[in-house]
C-alpha cells in the first residue's frame, strides 16, 4: 500500500554519505522529488558532483554523528529550512583502514573505533532524531550473515552483522514513537546491488505498511 504524496513532507536525513550505496540512494531520491540533506563529513568528488547536479535536492550538512549537540543542530537547521524531517536513512560504511590492514594486523583499539562508528554511531543518530520524526521511518543498512570471507573486511562486516541483530531493540525504541523501523540487510555492498538498495528505500519511504527486514540477495553468477 503505497502513501499518497500529499500524506507526508518529502524531506530525508542521511548522517553519513561517503560512497557506494549512500550515493545511489541520495541521487535516486532527489531523482524522485525527495530533499536529501546528507551529512558532510567526507570530500568524496563523486558526492560534491552530485551535489552540484541534484538542483538543490541534495544539500550537504555539517554532523558528527558521535556528537548529540552536533546531531541535534543539524535537525534543526534541516526543520528550519525544507519543514518536517519524515525519514532518518543510516548508512554508515568506513572500509579505508579495512583495505590496506588485515584483521591479523588491525589494533584492537581500530577495531573498537569502526565498531563506534558502525554501530553506535547509528543508534545515537536514531535517539536523537526519533523526537523530531513525524510518524515517519528510520531505515537502517546492515549486512545479511552469508558474505565472502576475507581477512580485509571481516570487522567491517561483523560491524554490519551486529548492527542487522540488534534491528529488534531498534524497531521497538522507533515504536515507541510511532515511526517504522527496516533494516536492509545487503550480502553484497557492491554495485549494481547499490541500486537495489536505493529503490529498495524508495519503496519503504512509500508505503504505509511497517515492514521491518528486506534482504538484498548475492546474484547468482556471484
Amino acid at each position: 500500500m503505497t502513501s499518497s504524496s500529499s500524506a507526508f513532507s518529502r524531506v530525508v536525513f542521511i548522517p553519513d554519505v561517503q560512497k557506494g550505496p549512500g550515493l545511489a540512494i541520495a541521487e535516486y531520491l532527489a531523482d524522485n522529488e525527495w530533499t536529501v540533506y546528507v551529512g558532510k563529513t567526507f570530500t568524496h568528488p563523486p558526492l560534491q558532483c552530485l551535489v552540484k547536479n541534484s538542483q538543490q535536492k541534495i544539500i550537504p550538512i555539517d554532523v558528527d554523528c558521535a556528537k548529540e549537540d552536533s546531531l541535534q543542530t543539524a535537525v534543526r537547521r534541516i526543520l528550519k529550512e525544507a519543514g518536517p524531517l519524515y525519514a532518518l536513512i543510516n548508512n554508515s560504511s568506513n572500509t579505508h583502514m579495512l583495505v590496506t590492514h588485515s584483521i591479523k594486523k588491525l589494533p584492537v583499539e581500530e577495531m573498537k573505533r569502526l565498531f563506534d562508528y558502525e554501530v553506535w554511531n547509528p543508534v545515537s543518530a536514531i535517539q536523537a532524531i526519533l523526537p523530531h520524526l513525524k510518524g515517519g521511518k528510520v531505515i537502517s543498512l546492515g549486512r545479511a550473515g552469508h558474505f565472502p570471507p576475507s581477512q580485509y573486511d571481516a570487522i567491517y562486516n561483523i560491524a554490519k552483522l551486529t548492527l542487522s541483530s540488534i534491528s529488534f531493540y531498534l524497531s521497538e525504541l522507533c515504536r515507541e514513537h510511532h515511526i517504522h523501523y527496516s533494516v536492509i540487510n545487503q550480502t553484497i555492498a557492491h554495485a549494481p546491488a547499490h541500486q537495489e538498495v536505493a529503490n529498495l528505500v524508495l519503496e519503504i519511504l512509500q508505503t504505509e505498511e511497517p515492514l521491518r527486514s528486506y534482504h538484498i540477495p548475492r546474484p547468482e553468477h556471484q
